[in-house]
């Protein structure tokens, strides 16, 4: 059976304060040497002392963990004195630190405000979580036009991930007028400043033919560049791809090459795409018993096809031991699983 996954221009944005593990292109705009140890050592006296910078950085260094132990408290310490002297980098990180809740009760309205601050001063960083925050409602009520009108001089000034941002509002039409070129054009920046997302949908723009003429090989090539960088979506369609032949010959090696990669990161889909190859003789050695496990692990992600098909597994005996009853629990849990997504309570059969 062809599996088809669809996207939605508008659905891969998400509209909150991304931070990552470790915070580091956030909070490095100090840009400490790396002997971070030194560095704490050197700026706590400064700091004491009133110094804006050193105490903006022990904040950071604080919050990171990087040369002194991490401790949230003394992160947030610093950066509130930093940050009412104006330090437009404390203020952004107070606005991380309240928005994720490090060190103080998580509050969306506070961590908006200190964005608010350092975007008041030209932080490119915190205007852009302005944006964000607005488009979803977080700490304030949604206004995408008013995110917009953010996005906008943030993208021409090249910011990457405001030029994509800008490109799902306007194919969307969310905030201002759809424009699926403008969109296309935005996608074409970011993707220039490798954002994989924004390849991945430059991709999807010139398979589906909005806003540039309908080219399967531009969306192969784009959606190639976006799985090579370890774009889950984008490997998993490059397996489809391959394994369809559309708009580049047939390939079942290369097929299962890219649904193994998406697979090892976790994508259910692509694990049932392969189950399926295996049952039709298309992976080699082809076998039974690997399609059960590929089922298997993608059933317990909680793929209901993959559930479904455990039972019929079970049930014809094809890679398990024959087993009706296990087949029976196998329906059963697709059921479940498949009621439940609906927002229907489930039942006993």
């Amino acid at each position: 059976m062809k599996r088809v996954r669809l996207w939605v221009m508008g659905l891969t944005l998400v509209a909150s304060v991304q931070v990552q593990a470790d915070m580091a292109p956030a909070l490095r705009k100090a840009a400490p040497p790396p002997d971070y140890a030194r560095v704490a050592r050197d700026f706590l006296p400064r700091a004491e002392q009133g110094d804006v910078l050193a105490q903006s950085v022990l904040a950071q260094l604080y919050l990171l963990g990087e040369g002194v132990v991490r401790d949230e408290a003394q992160a947030l310490h610093w950066a509130d004195k930093a940050a009412a002297q104006g330090d437009k980098n404390a203020q952004y990180l107070l606005g991380l630190m309240h928005f994720e809740g490090h060190g103080v009760m998580r509050d969306e309205q506070l961590a908006l405000a200190w964005f608010r601050k350092a975007a008041a001063q030209g932080d490119a960083e915190a205007r852009f979580q302005c944006a964000l925050m607005l488009i979803d409602g977080r700490g304030t009520v949604p206004d995408e036009a008013a995110a917009v009108r953010l996005l906008q001089p943030l993208a021409e000034e090249g910011h990457a991930e405001a030029q994509y941002a800008l490109a799902i509002m306007l194919s969307n039409g969310r905030g201002i007028a759809q424009d699926d070129a403008a969109a296309v054009a935005l996608l074409r920046q970011a993707a220039s400043q490798e954002l994989v997302k924004a390849m991945f949908n430059l991709g999807l723009m010139y398979e589906i033919g909005r806003g540039v003429v309908q080219d399967d090989h531009q969306a192969l090539e784009w959606y190639r560049r976006a799985a090579q960088q370890g774009d889950v979506n984008a490997q998993y369609v490059m397996g489809t791809l391959y394994a369809s032949g559309r708009g580049i010959a047939r390939d079942d090696r290369q097929a299962v090459y890219w649904f193994r990669l998406a697979a090892a990161q976790g994508d259910a889909e692509a694990r049932v795409y392969m189950a399926e190859m295996a049952l039709q003789g298309r992976i080699t050695p082809a076998s039974d018993r690997e399609a059960a496990l590929l089922y298997l692990r993608a059933a317990e992600q909680g793929d209901v096809e993959a559930q479904h098909y455990m039972g019929v597994l079970y049930e014809l005996g094809l890679g398990v031991p024959q087993d009706t009853q296990l087949a029976a629990q196998w329906y059963q849990r697709a059921r479940a699983t498949h009621v439940r997504r609906a927002g229907h309570p489930v039942t006993s059969a």
